[in-house]
């Protein structure tokens, strides 16, 4: 009898079954919604829509003495050979690319090889009403690593609060 597809191979355990779907946007699902950075100015935050068409985006803001200091668009899709990757936009600066270097349920980190600060972008969603962002990386020969506690608020303003 003629063995097809290497069957008796995947029986005897020397192949694998099935490979590891890689890791699709729809993982990263949990950062979706509003988030306001706990020690910021009002307005001081980051907003992620919902996971569709194989991107995720978000964009943020920082609010000082009542004036947009910063701001940056991001987005996650996967690059020409499907592994994810964090592009950041600081500022209307050029896209800067963090390749996935690990995905847990609720954890999720990026890097780059580079000179500049940072290498790594971190995201932590330790509770359903919590996340963390974080940046790390070397700077002038130093570690440094910088935390944005956050917390979930609704994406749509009250119209008690909306101007009239």
């Amino acid at each position: 009898m003629r063995r097809r597809g290497g069957w008796g191979l995947v029986l005897l355990g020397l192949l694998p079954a099935a490979l590891p779907a890689a890791p699709a946007v729809t993982d990263l699902g949990w950062l979706s919604g509003c988030w306001v950075v706990d020690q910021g100015e009002a307005g001081t935050g980051e907003h992620w829509g919902v996971a569709a068409g194989g991107t995720l985006f978000g964009i943020s803001r920082t609010v000082r003495q009542g004036r947009t200091a910063g701001f940056e668009f991001m987005q996650i899709r996967a690059d020409g050979q499907g592994r994810l990757q964090f592009i950041a936009q600081p500022n209307g600066e050029p896209p800067t690319p963090f390749a996935l270097q690990s995905l847990e349920p609720r954890r999720v980190v990026f890097e780059r090889e580079a000179d500049d600060f940072p290498q790594r972008v971190i995201y932590e969603r330790p509770e359903p009403q919590r996340l963390i962002g974080r940046i790390e990386g070397e700077r002038e020969g130093r570690v440094q690593a910088f935390d944005y506690p956050m917390s979930r608020v609704d994406c749509e303003p009250s119209r008690a609060a909306a101007p009239r």
